[in-house]
């Protein structure tokens, strides 16, 4: 494996989902950081994407390069209201790190690990079934893409 580590950030106000983002987001800074993971729940499909436009939108203006990966997970979360996640790789360990679109390629002693941000379908009105059909799909084609399959 790869050699990396995680952090856990909580939003220090207590505000609009936009303001509570950007206080754990900015305690998530550092050298290697590859992903984040935001945890706060949502009401509705609608608000869902609203914070994850949000999100993408923030952390692309934080960012000058090297965006990190991106997933969120709308579940409740304790009092803070938003958790994040950071996932940082270790950069005196890791040989290599590829960036993506929507996945990087981190590589260590012959190891080369995938790590992917939140896939999502493009069409959320379909089906579960639908939906889950479409985000494997996109998976399936990074991972014969990058030859993890045969």
């Amino acid at each position: 494996m790869t050699s990396k580590f995680q952090k856990i950030f909580t939003s220090d106000v207590c505000g609009t989902f936009e303001e509570m983002f950007r206080s754990a987001l900015a305690q998530a800074e550092g050298d290697g950081l590859i992903k984040i993971a935001v945890f706060c729940y949502a009401n509705t499909d609608a608000e869902y994407l609203q914070n994850l436009a949000m999100i993408k939108q923030v952390v692309y203006e934080h960012f000058d390069s090297n965006t990190p990966l991106i997933s969120y997970i709308a579940q409740k979360t304790h009092p803070a209201g938003v958790t994040i996640e950071a996932t940082y790789a270790d950069l005196q360990v890791c040989t290599a790190v590829e960036w993506r679109d929507d996945y990087i390629l981190l590589e260590s002693d012959g190891c080369t690990e995938l790590i992917t941000g939140g896939i999502l379908p493009c069409d959320t009105s379909k089906s579960t079934f639908g939906q889950s059909n479409e985000v494997f799909g996109k998976i399936g084609k990074i991972l014969l893409s990058n030859g993890f399959l045969p």
